[in-house]
């Protein structure tokens, strides 16, 4: 017996112990600094034999958790058995659904990842386009609505005809939450939605960067609205879309929150991500500025961060495997997003952009999906430097299009998100 391959045993600062896990089953375990150093030597023999008690027994913990294999041919075997058993659950899994009801956006957001020149299309989508949406897609998971803004004055009959339509789904409205006012009655008795509102730091800092297309502030007004919402019990996510200027207030509007909202503890979340397009070295300042601060942050109200998504910690705590993934997210899968003028994308970020769309609807054709989209094709197996990796399954290969202008393809890796989670969150 030997050490697989597919592991690794690292230093955990969190923790402030040595983590060992598991990437081909997704179990982690935690070890001691004698354990460690077995672990490092047996590491390096094709054949371990153990050489007293202690060590046997540190053997066998090692065999119950499958860190050891006959040879590593076998050990290849099992990983792609995983691999192809993740890709076909994947082909079973109901579909998530993303409607932008329209492209035309009411405020002008400095940091926007689409281009303002989309916000100026003023199609709306109709209810023959839901209807095919409704008739092509049975087995759902949830539904999303976004934009440019989805709630506008103009877009109130047709988001009552969605929330009609699938009523029977879980449904997140993506807003800025400025015309929420507007849609009350829309929204009276529907459990099955939520929203996603942004709010970037105090009111100076948020209306001088989520300012209105003919200027203004929106902070009061936005929070005025939230607290409508959450009188008639819908949950709040709130996101605050974080970078080095606005750290300083993060604790600021939390501590709004606990002193308007401190009766809706259970219904607000808190979602911090960090802006894709500032530079590499604050992204990196900003994600361990969110782990150093994360308990103080989360002491009133549920906090998400996106460093947290593997679930290393909790999986370690429950002796329960991480989520293993072939596919860093549904974008790659079973994510469609519909917009006005009949095309179908698989991620939000590249809505608008007609050489991102993987396929078109329209009254005579129905729904048309181009199934050698590049997106779609793309797993851990498409990625040349993912194949070998023994971390690739704890990553799916990274988020595609986040480095998409850099390396102009989705079938290569971007390991910037395991990187982070490994060196700073770890």
């Amino acid at each position: 017996m030997k050490i697989i391959d597919n592991c690794l045993c690292t230093y955990s600062t969190t923790l402030d112990s040595y983590i060992i896990i598991n990437t081909i089953n997704g179990l982690i375990d935690q070890i001691d600094a004698k354990e460690n150093e077995i672990f490092h030597k047996w590491n390096l023999l094709d054949y371990i034999e153990p050489n007293n008690e202690y060590e046997k027994n540190f053997f066998d913990s090692l065999s119950e958790r499958e860190y050891l294999i006959d040879n590593k041919y076998k050990e290849e075997t099992i990983k792609m058995d995983v691999i192809k058993q993740i890709l076909k659950n994947w082909e079973l899994s109901p579909y998530s659904i993303g409607i932008v009801p329209t492209y035309e956006c009411n405020f002008r957001c400095s940091y926007c990842y689409e281009d303002h020149s989309l916000h100026e299309n003023m199609e709306i989508i109709t209810e023959k386009q839901i209807d095919i949406i409704k008739t092509s897609y049975k087995n759902i998971h949830d539904i999303s609505i976004y934009g440019g803004e989805p709630l506008l004055p103009k877009t109130k009959s047709i988001i009552s005809y969605i929330l009609k339509e699938f009523h029977n789904y879980p449904i997140t409205i993506i807003t800025n939450g400025y015309y929420l006012d507007e849609f009350i009655e829309v929204f009276d008795n529907k459990d099955n939605v939520s929203f996603q509102i942004t709010l970037d730091g105090n009111r100076e800092y948020h209306d001088k960067v989520r300012h209105r297309l003919c200027g203004g502030g929106t902070f009061d007004k936005i929070v005025d609205n939230i607290a409508i919402m959450l009188q008639k019990n819908h949950r709040i996510n709130i996101r605050m879309n974080i970078c080095r200027e606005n750290l300083q207030y993060v604790q600021t509007l939390i501590s709004l929150f606990e002193s308007k909202f401190s009766n809706f503890k259970d219904m607000v979340v808190f979602n911090f991500d960090v802006i894709t397009q500032i530079k590499e070295i604050d992204k990196e300042y900003t994600f361990t500025w969110l782990k150093d601060n994360y308990k103080m942050l989360s002491k009133v109200f549920r906090v998400n961060a996106n460093f947290n998504r593997c679930n290393i910690f909790r999986a370690l705590g429950e002796r329960k495997p991480i989520e293993l993934r072939t596919n860093y997210c549904n974008s790659e899968t079973t994510s469609r997003v519909f917009d006005p003028y009949g095309r179908v994308y698989s991620c939000m970020m590249t809505v608008g952009r007609d050489e991102e769309a993987i396929g078109y609807y329209s009254d005579s054709e129905g729904i048309s999906i181009n199934r050698e989209s590049d997106i779609l094709n793309r797993s851990i197996l498409s990625i040349k430097e993912c194949k070998d990796c023994k971390l690739s399954l704890l990553c799916g290969g990274g988020c595609a299009y986040e480095k998409y202008e850099i390396s102009k393809t989705v079938h290569a890796p971007n390991c910037d998100y395991i990187k982070r989670i490994l060196e700073k969150i770890i």
